[in-house]
């Protein structure tokens, strides 16, 4: 950038973004298990549910989405 304005601007924004984005604070961190186990455990039924009387070879998995 050859103005010198702009890299001044541009180097503003940078900082104002770094606060920005540095103050936001969330109240979860890491991985949530909790729902990880519960969702496992919902398509766990309905895989056996789906599946009832069925032999290995006719299994159907369930859609997870």
């Amino acid at each position: 950038m050859k103005n010198p304005f702009k890299s001044f601007l541009v180097f503003v924004i940078l900082i104002v973004l770094m606060f920005a984005l540095g103050s936001c604070q969330t109240t979860h961190r890491g991985f949530n298990y909790q729902a990880h186990h519960k969702k496992s455990q919902q398509v766990q039924k309905k895989a056996i549910r789906v599946n009832k009387g069925n032999q290995l070879t006719q299994y159907r998995c369930t859609n997870r989405h």
